[in-house]
């Protein structure tokens, strides 16, 4: 229905965002110049999120493209925010699924809907 075709339309534009910042990051990256990873995060945990492909808090850096020890200091800040929650893996204690808290989904969706 409507709310699908609407979820698909936002995940699309939310891919396109993270698929030009992969693309700057490739072609300046080398400068140092270009660096937003808590919006990185954002924008993986919201693919993430709409497509129902869950994800380690240990492997965000490499799903991102920066390094691991960045990624972890801003999801801590992210969590801290209220915009990113973890939550232990039932099978394996030593892993965290992280995804975004409600309120940043709510947010995400609204930019995504502006940007055409």
């Amino acid at each position: 229905g409507q709310a699908d075709a609407n979820r698909i339309r936002l995940l699309s534009v939310a891919r396109a965002e993270a698929a030009r910042r992969r693309d700057r990051r490739e072609l300046l990256g080398a400068f140092g110049i270009l660096s937003d990873p808590a919006w990185d995060i954002l924008l993986e945990l919201y693919i993430s999120d709409a497509t129902g492909s869950p994800i380690y808090a240990s492997v965000i850096g490499s799903e991102t493209g920066i390094p691991q020890s960045t990624a972890l200091r801003w999801l801590a800040v992210l969590e801290k925010s209220g915009l990113v929650r973890r939550r232990m893996d039932v099978f394996d204690k030593r892993r965290q699924w992280i995804g975004l808290t409600p309120r940043a989904r709510t947010i995400l969706q609204k930019h995504f809907s502006r940007s055409r």
